[in-house]
């Protein structure tokens, strides 16, 4: 009984509530004013709401353990609510009100002008739903990449509408220039700064072209609104590298997303982290030059401390290796010695060590030189 009763008093508690704020909001004055304060308090009553729920089936440790079995009765239960739903939605139209699949009256005149309409319609399924997906490379070597992957559909399209040759960069040695090579001249290589310039003089063309290509109305559309969403959310100061139809290949971190487009509307499709790793099989590094046993701070100067990286037998022209120098004849044989990029001029003992990086993975290696002071050479 006194559980009866408590349940009643919070419900009474919450309808009085309600009540109170209908009759604060139908008040003159409130509504006369924009009240933009109240959506953000509600968002964070919400929020608070929500973590706290967390936060009790969290300590219930019956409800934790039954976890697996209450997600199964409210999968099942979603299910069949949503079936039950349409077959009886259907059932009523049809068998009760008597409408069509428009929802109209069987046998009436708009009936039959919207079967007349939808059968009359042109078949625009190639770009009613345009998926960009925009891979951005946001750590490693894939750092700043960014590509836009069309669809096969419109990238096929593109290809078939002819441009001039004179519109390539290299109207010499251009044979079979389209709008699709025209596309990737433009925006291939470039940074954020200039898309807007970009996006506006790729829009221009398409939208002399769709007159003639109806197909293009969409793609004009999606690709603006692509452009513009990488050129909002992509800070100027991060040093970018735009591509179309490029595939990431460089090493590190990126983030995947499938943008729908369909006449005005975007629409995020998906979203993924991804991680291309660094090559290791058939990598090696070693020594450029191997180091005497001891030399003066000029030759140090003048000594090649690099280290060479080999893939497949074949040595990489510009190769990613980070060099570090410490100081091991100090007290404790270097133990409270700092690190350094720089190769040392001064006397003393020291270990280097090289790790590459990039693309690439090998085994760090290690060596230890001698810088000598000039009397003790002598």
């Amino acid at each position: 009984m006194g559980t009866t009763l408590g349940t009643l008093s919070n419900l009474a508690i919450y309808i009085g509530l309600v009540v109170l704020g209908a009759f604060l909001g139908s008040r003159k004055a409130l509504r006369s004013r924009p009240l933009v304060w109240v959506s953000k308090l509600q968002f964070v009553a919400l929020m608070i709401l929500i973590v706290t729920l967390g936060v009790n089936l969290g300590a219930n440790d019956e409800v934790v353990s039954s976890l697996g079995e209450i997600g199964l009765s409210a999968l099942v239960i979603t299910v069949f609510a949503m079936a039950g739903s349409l077959v009886a939605l259907t059932l009523l139209r049809r068998f009760v009100l008597k409408l069509d699949r428009y929802g109209l009256p069987r046998g009436s005149e708009a009936a039959r002008e919207e079967e007349a309409h939808q059968a009359g319609k042109a078949d625009n399924s190639l770009t009613l739903w345009i998926v960009i997906a925009v891979v951005l490379g946001i750590s490693g070597q894939a750092k700043g990449f960014v590509t836009l992957l069309l669809p096969e559909k419109v990238r096929i399209l593109l290809e078939l509408i002819p441009l001039p040759a004179s519109m390539s960069a290299d109207p010499a040695n251009t044979r079979d220039f389209n709008l699709y090579r025209y596309l990737k001249q433009l925006i291939d290589g470039n940074d954020v700064s200039v898309l807007i310039r970009v996006a506006e003089e790729l829009t221009s063309l398409m939208e002399i072209l769709q007159y003639y290509v109806p197909a293009l109305q969409d793609i004009v559309t999606g690709m603006r609104s692509a452009l513009t969403l990488i050129r909002r959310y992509l800070p100027e100061d991060l040093v970018t590298h735009i591509y179309v139809d490029e595939q990431p290949e460089d090493a590190g971190n990126y983030v995947a997303g499938a943008v729908t487009l369909s006449r005005e509307d975007v629409n995020t499709g998906g979203f993924a982290f991804f991680k291309i790793a660094p090559r290791s099989t058939g990598v090696r590094q070693y020594w450029s030059q191997e180091t005497p046993a001891s030399m003066t701070a000029e030759a140090a100067k003048n000594f090649d401390f690099s280290a060479k990286v080999e893939v497949d037998g074949s040595v990489l022209a510009d190769p990613v290796v980070t060099y570090t120098y410490k100081r091991v004849d100090s007290l404790f044989g270097g133990l409270f010695e700092s690190s350094t990029t720089e190769v040392p001029t001064e006397p003393g003992r020291y270990t280097q060590t090289a790790v590459v990086g990039g693309n690439y993975k090998a085994a760090n290696i290690s060596r230890t030189f001698t810088i000598g002071a000039p009397a003790l050479l002598n």
